[in-house]
């Protein structure tokens, strides 16, 4: 306890700090609470929200693409492909498996015997 000085007068230092405990307990679930409905709203306005004209879709892709230059190469790979060419996150990921474990260009040539 930091600060048992502010504990009310006449009121004992025990019941205070449960009072106070109980106080920041109720708080913290509603807080939680306010932060599970603010992300339910969100999913809600994602869902009904309309695709953007193109010529604004256009821009967008624009600033991201601008964006993803200023990065490390993995993360703009990931950024263009997902965020501008639409590629499932899911399909990325196996996507870069795969060039991971097959590299384009193989360090070794497969000789005949």
């Amino acid at each position: 306890m930091d600060r048992p000085d502010q504990a009310p007068a006449g009121e004992g230092l025990i019941p205070w700090f449960y009072r106070t405990l109980r106080n920041a307990a109720i708080d913290r679930f509603r807080r939680r609470e306010a932060a599970s409905r603010a992300v339910e709203a969100f999913a809600r306005e994602l869902e009904t929200h309309a695709a953007p004209a193109p010529e604004i879709e256009a821009e967008i892709c624009g600033c991201i693409e601008r964006l993803a230059s200023t990065l490390k190469t993995g993360y703009a790979d990931a950024l263009q492909s997902i965020d501008v060419q639409g590629t499932p996150v899911k399909a990325f990921a196996e996507q870069q498996v795969f060039q991971s474990v097959m590299p384009a260009s193989p360090s070794f040539a497969l000789e005949p015997r």
